[in-house]
């Protein structure tokens, strides 16, 4: 027997987010953080995290692309300059636009944002969960550019909430990953392949600092760099190494 399954109405977060027109939105998101901010070394700024919350792991965090980083956010907070905080604060509000016009243009469809899902010690929020028959996944990124590394960071996190709604017998046949200026419709099988990958990540995000950073590679243009201990370690030893 064929489902035909229908799709909803998906477009570039640009192409209905008037960004122009959401400045003062973005400024006030942008000051809120600020007030949460505090000074933590040069031009680096951290938003500590609730201690009552550190037991539990968010799947959010699969979009940094070194585990490191996700284990400051969980110890420490969230780090970053002020660039950092604005793009944080375009991110929500144009999510949260975006998520409007979508359930205004999908009224066929069973419309769920920021739903909540729990297995275990995890806490996962997608965007957002549509259904008619059977169920699809979006996860938007308020970005203009999409390499490999991070297209790669997106889907494990986008496999970690295919493996929660599964897990609640929500039967999720697509899943489309939207940026500001894309959509792309991301295999169900690649998700499925991920999921593994995705949950080992998020252990390491709720242990301890490795030694060393296990891809010195994304050391380079990192801003974290200053405070990130295992960074400090590699420094230490490449010194040792060159001082004979």
């Amino acid at each position: 027997m064929i489902i035909h399954v229908s799709t909803p109405v998906i477009k570039p977060i640009s192409h209905v987010v008037d960004t122009k027109a959401l400045k003062s939105e973005v400024e006030y998101e942008y000051a809120q953080l600020l007030a949460k901010a505090r000074k933590l070394k040069g031009s680096l700024m951290v938003i500590p995290s609730d201690p009552s919350n550190q037991r539990l792991i968010s799947p959010s965090l699969l979009a940094l692309t070194c585990p490191v980083a996700m284990v400051m956010k969980v110890k420490v907070g969230l780090i970053g300059t002020r660039e950092t905080l604005r793009r944080i604060a375009e991110g929500t509000v144009y999510h949260r636009h975006y998520e409007q016009w979508f359930r205004s243009v999908n009224k066929d469809f069973d419309v769920y944002t920021e739903m909540a899902l729990s297995s275990n010690d995890t806490v996962g929020v997608p965007d957002i969960v549509y259904c008619k028959d059977t169920c699809g996944l979006i996860e938007l990124k308020a970005v203009w550019r999409l390499d490999d590394e991070h297209r790669g960071a997106y889907v494990r996190q986008m496999a970690m909430y295919y493996d929660l709604l599964r897990q609640s017998n929500m039967n999720v046949t697509e899943a489309w990953l939207v940026t500001m200026n894309t959509v792309e419709l991301v295999g169900i099988r690649e998700l499925t392949g991920r999921v593994n990958e995705a949950r080992e990540y998020l252990k390491m995000a709720s242990g301890n600092y490795p030694d060393v950073p296990p891809n010195p590679r994304l050391c380079v243009n990192c801003i974290l760099t200053p405070v990130c201990p295992p960074y400090r370690n590699l420094s230490n030893r490449l010194l040792g190494l060159g001082g004979g």
